[in-house]
């Protein structure tokens, strides 16, 4: 197998202090090699000029035609406002077969709720649907009972830590040493 790593792929313009927490964050919680990489691509593809939104599995679909290796896992971050089939706006929405995610800055934003911009609350909220995009990739899912895991979805975002709780992480080691545990298995680590 080979080693795994995760690439973040800007396709908008971000501040590089944030863009270097959000890096190490990711190291931290997953401890692979990160790579950052800007790709520049058109989203009009995507666009849907009714909603003035973005359909990510479109971009997610897109992205997938390029990415060569399999063993990397993609974190596009986008500045335009995402939703999908299943919602009506999103913040990020992942694809496990493809080995893409992508997470959207523009409703973590506070500006876009036109309240006074707070990058710190930003990064926070970036650090944590990032965490929780990639998190797909590897199959952990949004049902996790502890209330402050970055998996748990029912719970508001702000509410929520930047980091899997125990139970998801021995998943996570499992699943990045190659171990192929069942939902099952994953569902009874958590009950």
């Amino acid at each position: 197998m080979k080693k795994q790593k995760i690439v973040i792929a800007l396709m908008c313009k971000i501040d590089d202090m944030i863009l270097l927490e959000i890096k190490e964050h990711v190291k931290k919680v997953y401890g692979l090699e990160i790579e950052v990489i800007f790709f520049e691509q058109d989203l009009k593809y995507a666009y849907n000029s009714r909603r003035n939104q973005y359909l990510a599995e479109n971009i997610i679909q897109e992205v997938r035609k390029i990415k060569e290796r399999e063993h990397e896992k993609w974190l596009l971050i986008v500045d335009v406002d995402l939703y999908t089939r299943d919602s009506d706006y999103v913040f990020g929405s992942a694809c496990s077969s493809a080995g893409i995610s992508i997470i959207s800055n523009k409703r973590l934003n506070q500006k876009s709720y036109l309240l006074e911009e707070n990058e710190r609350m930003l990064l926070t909220r970036l650090k944590k649907v990032a965490i929780h995009e990639i998190a797909h990739l590897f199959n952990l899912e949004e049902f996790c009972h502890s209330e402050k895991c970055v998996m748990q979805c029912s719970y508001p975002l702000d509410a929520r830590d930047s980091y899997l709780c125990e139970s998801c992480k021995r998943f996570l080691y499992c699943r990045l040493k190659g171990y192929k545990y069942s939902l099952l298995l994953y569902t009874l680590w958590h009950a």
